[in-house]
Formats: C-alpha cells, structure tokens, sequence
C-alpha cells in the first residue's frame, strides 16, 4: 500500500512541475518606436555622471590618490594579514563582489554585503544604514571590525606601516 501512494506521490509531483513549467505569461517585447520613446524620455530625466578630472588635481592630491591606492590592495591592514579592501570591494565588479556575505580576514563572515564603491565619492552617508558621515570615517571602521579585516588596534596598524619606508615617504 505505502508503494503505491510513493509512486502515486511522484507521478503527481511530476505532473505539476510539468504543468507549472510555462505556466507564467509570456513577456512582451515593446514595439521599436515605444522601447525607443521611453528610452529618449528616461535620458531627458537622467543625465550620464561626470568622470572626476584627474587630470586637474594638484601633484599632492594624485600622490594622495596613489596613497590610497597602495593601502587598498594592501593586506597588511588586515589582522591575519590575508585580505585588503579590494578582496571585498572588487575593482573589475564595480567595487562589489556579489557575494551575499564576504568572508573575513580568517574566513569569518560579517553582516552584510559590502556595498559598491562605484561613485562612492558622489555619496553623502556610507555604509548600508548611513553610519558614517565622511569616507574618513567609514574607511577605518572595516580595518578594525573583527567579522571583517579583524586589526586588532591601532597601535598594531601604524606599526605596520611605519615598517615601510615608502609609507613613511607617501605620508609626509
């Protein structure tokens, strides 16, 4: 008897997954001239961002850039010394990774996804709930969150980096 209520069970199970398969409605394709319209309509409503002028700063300021560059990539602002900002917030992802939650500086996860950096410098609060005010704040906050770059103190940090002669170059 429970035989024939199994193979009952899997024969109704098919044929509703059958029976569901195109079940919803088919998409409609916009004939050209509307698809068209609604596009020149949306573009009269959003205009392209600029492209910072990079080419306009002063030596100092791209010096500042390349700074920040070089601590982005570095693991060393890490705890274990195994992930830097761009292991989370990939460059060729639009400052994202697509992963629902990243994994830390000794594979422990966080809270949350890290959010995209693309136009960040555009933004007036960071973080998903708006915490920080300034990039200034929210850069730091990471490095010393133990679910994500895990440095245990900021005596620990500046030792780091006052190792390294360049850093003490690009400092000053």
């Amino acid at each position: 008897m429970h035989q024939k209520q199994y193979i009952l069970t899997i024969v109704l199970l098919v044929f509703i997954f059958i029976s569901c398969k195109n079940s919803g409605p088919a998409e409609e394709k916009l004939p050209e001239k509307e698809d068209q319209m609604i596009l020149k309509m949306s573009q009269s409503y959003f205009t392209p961002l600029s492209e910072p002028d990079l080419k306009n700063l002063s030596a100092v300021q791209q010096k500042m850039i390349e700074l920040g560059k070089k601590l982005f990539y570095d693991k060393r602002l890490s705890g274990a010394q195994t992930i830097h900002c761009g292991s989370c917030h990939n460059m060729a992802k639009y400052g994202a990774d697509n992963i629902a939650i990243s994994p830390g500086d000794k594979d422990q996860l966080g809270h949350r996804n890290p959010p995209t950096l693309l136009n960040a410098h555009l933004q007036s609060i960071f973080n998903w709930d708006g915490r920080y005010k300034t990039v200034e704040e929210q850069v730091v906050a990471p490095i010393f969150d133990p679910s994500l770059m895990n440095m245990p103190d900021s005596v620990t940090l500046l030792s780091r980096l006052k190792n390294d002669p360049g850093y003490m170059i690009a400092f000053r």
